[in-house]
């Protein structure tokens, strides 16, 4: 469109906002626009642009019903007014690499897959990436990507996990944070079905608060097996106040819990353990 064209409301399939938003002058406005997806592919690139350029005032992406996907630049997120899968098992494919905060989910509902690049991607997963409904998977791909979850968002239950976390290829680490943990008895941190694919667990930005020395979070060589396979590496970085709280028990059966009333009596050190199949290894974020 080279005149003058002015939208103040319309709804039109994906095909056909491309075709009209790709052409939109600095002299046309669409101050509302919804977009019906299709249960192939909606790439949005064209629309993007065009919103962050100010020609188009607010769109919003509405799916099918069925099986959607959606494939967006991981900048223009905040481009749209809302992003809704709509029914079906609908798919939110970021197609650049990048940083993306648990706001940048706020607009985004009823997704239930939620694929990243294959770069190295930044992503943290809070309350509004709950709300968009990524239930099912997030798949990092390709990349050594770093993602930051919520404690209240990690569940021990293998019936409700909120996330199932695979990092693909690459180097992936998982941080948790934002919580007071106050243990009531000896629990396996997370289970096997919790992360695919990641090489690194943070939990540095747990406050353990009145945990008794003597309770612990436990990781077997099984548990870290399943995250990231057999033959591997894992780190798992901490405080060193918070080694108290860690248990694991090395390929000749000596058990590391510390010192506390009931423990073992061996502490856990920085360095690195094997624990079968998998080679431990302690990093404390606070030791220089």
């Amino acid at each position: 469109n080279t005149g003058s064209t002015n939208i103040s409301s319309a709804s039109m399939t994906a095909s056909e906002a491309e075709a009209l938003t790709y052409d939109v002058t600095g002299n046309d406005t669409i101050t509302s626009l919804t977009i019906n997806g299709s249960a192939t592919d909606l790439q949005t690139t064209a629309i993007a642009a065009d919103v962050s350029a100010g020609d188009v005032g607010s769109v919003d992406i509405l799916g099918t019903g069925v099986s959607d996907t959606v494939s967006i630049d991981i900048d223009k997120l905040s481009s749209f007014n809302t992003i809704n899968g709509n029914g079906g098992s609908d798919t939110l494919d970021i197609t650049s690499t990048g940083t993306l905060t648990d706001l940048d989910f706020s607009n985004i509902s009823n997704f239930e897959t939620l694929d990243l690049t294959g770069g190295a991607d930044n992503i943290t997963l809070g309350e509004e990436a709950v709300g968009a409904g990524f239930a099912s998977d997030v798949n990092g791909q390709g990349g050594n990507d770093s993602f930051v979850l919520d404690f209240t968002n990690l569940s021990f239950n293998d019936d409700s996990l909120q996330f199932d976390i695979d990092g693909g290829t690459g180097s992936n680490d998982v941080s948790i944070t934002d919580a007071s943990v106050l243990l009531g008895s000896e629990e396996q941190f997370g289970n096997n079905s919790t992360f695919t694919n990641i090489n690194s667990l943070d939990l540095s930005g747990l406050d353990f608060g009145a945990t008794s020395d003597a309770l612990e979070f436990t990781l077997s060589d099984s548990l870290l097996d399943a995250w990231n396979g057999a033959d591997t590496n894992f780190t798992l970085k901490l405080l060193s106040t918070d080694a108290e709280h860690i248990k694991f028990t090395d390929s000749g059966a000596t058990v590391y819990e510390g010192t506390g009333a009931g423990d073992s009596g061996t502490a856990v050190t920085e360095g690195t353990f094997d624990l079968g199949t998998t080679q431990l290894t302690i990093d404390f974020t606070d030791v220089p």
